[in-house]
Parts: C-alpha cells; sequence; structure tokens
C-alpha cells in the first residue's frame, strides 16, 4: 500500500507499532538503511529518561527514507527495532517487556500505552506534511491492538484468512468493541473494513467470508429496527450486499510469489506490474478510501 501511494504521488509515513513481531522495518528498508532507533527505543526512553525523546533530532533518528518510495512519492519508515537494537540483539527482549509499562505521572496517575502511543504518532507526523499514515498493528487480543483500533481514530483493516479461528478471534474482538457507545458525529464502527487475506480466485468463496464476516458484525454490532429476535437482515443498518459497510471485505489474493515476503532481497515484489493483480482489492479500497486516483497524477 505504501509503494502504491508513493507511485501516485503520495508521502506516506509507515509505522511499526508490532513490537513483539516486528517486520516493517526488514520490509522496507535494507539492513544498512535503519535509522538509529526504533520505535521500541522511543517507547523505552520515555520510561528511562536518559534521552529527550521530544528532541526533533532523536525523532529524525527514527525515520529512514524507503528506496520503494522514490520517484513521485515518499516512503518514510519508522521501524519497531533499529541499528542500535540490532547491534545488540540481546536487549531486545528486555526492551520489549519495558515498552508496554504505563509510565508513571504526577498525582499517582499513569500514562498508558494508549496515551503513549498518541503522541509517538502526533510527534512523527510533525516531522513532514504527510498524506497517509499506514501502522503495523499487533496481531492478536491486546492493549496495543485495542489502542490501534480506537484510540487513534485511524481507518483499522482488520485482515483474516477464511478460517473458524478467524472469526472465532474476531468474535471476541467486536463484542468487546460492542460495549463502546457509537457518536453519531464520528461513528468508530464506520472506520473498519474486514480484509480477506490469501483469498481463493473463486468469487463464491470471496462471497462466503464476506458471509461469515456479514453475520459477525450482525450480531454483534449492527443497529437493528425491529427487536433482535427477528432475524431479517432488511432490518439491519447495513445490508448484505452494501459495499460501503465494514464486513464487506476487501481481497488479498493467494499468491505464492508473496509466501515469503523479503521486497529488498526481491525488488520485483513491490514492482507496481508485479503486485497490482494480487493486492487490487485492497489497494483500489484504501486508494478510494483516501480519495486517490490515477487522475491524481
Amino acid at each position: 500500500m505504501a509503494t502504491e501511494l508513493a507511485r501516485l504521488g503520495r508521502k506516506v509515513l509507515a509505522i511499526d507499532l508490532d513490537l513483539e513481531a516486528p517486520g516493517i522495518g526488514t520490509m522496507l528498508l535494507g539492513e544498512n538503511e535503519k535509522p538509529k532507533f526504533g520505535v521500541l527505543d522511543w517507547y523505552v526512553e520515555r520510561g528511562v529518561g536518559s534521552i529527550d525523546v521530544e528532541d526533533r533530532t532523536f525523532l529524525l533518528d527514527m525515520i529512514a527514507p524507503s528506496r520503494f518510495g522514490q520517484g513521485k512519492g515518499l516512503i518514510d519508515v519508522a521501524p519497531a527495532v533499529g541499528r542500535t537494537s540490532d547491534a545488540y540483539p540481546a536487549n531486545v527482549l528486555a526492551k520489549i517487556a519495558r515498552a508496554y509499562l504505563e509510565l508513571p505521572q504526577e498525582e499517582g496517575r499513569a500514562m498508558t500505552f494508549l496515551a503513549q502511543t498518541q503522541v509517538l504518532i502526533n510527534q512523527l507526523t510533525q516531522l513532514n506534511s504527510y498524506d497517509a499514515v499506514l501502522i503495523d498493528a499487533r496481531a492478536g487480543l491486546n492493549e496495543s491492538t485495542s489502542a490501534a483500533l480506537l484510540g487513534l481514530g485511524a481507518d483499522v483493516l482488520l485482515f483474516g484468512v477464511d478460517t473458524s479461528q478467524t472469526f472465532a478471534s474476531y468474535r471476541y474482538l467486536l463484542a468487546h468493541l460492542a460495549r463502546f457507545e457509537r457518536d453519531v458525529s464520528d461513528d468508530w464502527l464506520l472506520r473498519l473494513r474486514m480484509v480477506h487475506a490469501k483469498a481463493s480466485r473463486d468469487k463464491q468463496r470471496q462471497l462466503a467470508f464476506r458471509d461469515r464476516a456479514f453475520d459477525l458484525f450482525s450480531e454483534l454490532l449492527y443497529r437493528r429496527d425491529t427487536p433482535v429476535e427477528v432475524d431479517e437482515s432488511s432490518n439491519i443498518e447495513f445490508g448484505l450486499d452494501d459495499p460501503t459497510a465494514p464486513h464487506h471485505a476487501w481481497t488479498v489474493l493467494w499468491d505464492g510469489n508473496y509466501a515469503e515476503f523479503d521486497a529488498p532481497g526481491n525488488a520485483m515484489q513491490l514492482a507496481p506490474e508485479y503486485y497490482r493483480e494480487t493486492f487490487d482489492g485492497l489497494l483500489t479500497g484504501v486508494t478510494e478510501l483516501l480519495r486517490v486516483s490515477e487522475d491524481d497524477r
């Protein structure tokens, strides 16, 4: 997605918040292209206080440009792990444990991981006039995932393959989200979108994924005009075939060429003529969401 937006002349910031499974840095940057520090260092140093993380120099040392953004646009990358941690790999696991700690404040209060993340995003986005910020959030059910879901006010893509495990896990997540009130002026539900990953090219199988997602969203999140006992989809705020609905999944097709993703080692994986067919459903959805088109070129 970052490569496609850069190809269309956009400035993109890609942030790796998946601290326990860092990947964006190695996907978009070569081994010697990483910045000095990573996002992990920012969280740790906020607690330790040995480095001023508010300093612009420190923040710039957390970002490096990706070669895949060269041309009309730009891809800046804030990896989870920078060169400093790579030089001392034995310290990384301890840093991860410290990164999730709440930060003590005055009057006995504590700054949560979410609040710290909000500060981080604000600081990084002030470094440049980015058109889009893409965040790789941690997979699984945990506070850092929740931070990316609602706390950042971002559009959230919920990736999943068509398995019972996917929908069982999302059932827990959506049931948790159902506890939060929806504001008509800024409805968080409208910022969610399912993405059918590793999708079959068989349209019927793609529709089966959409149907399972619809059942889940309609049970837990969609409002009804009639009592819930009346099982009529026409009485739910989003219809099964509504392309604007959160359950109406964008697709990423299964492609063995991306089973082992290593763009720095195989640049063709991020060549437009190579990735367009596989990722077209996702790319089209996001570019429409951002109102970016080929005409903008």
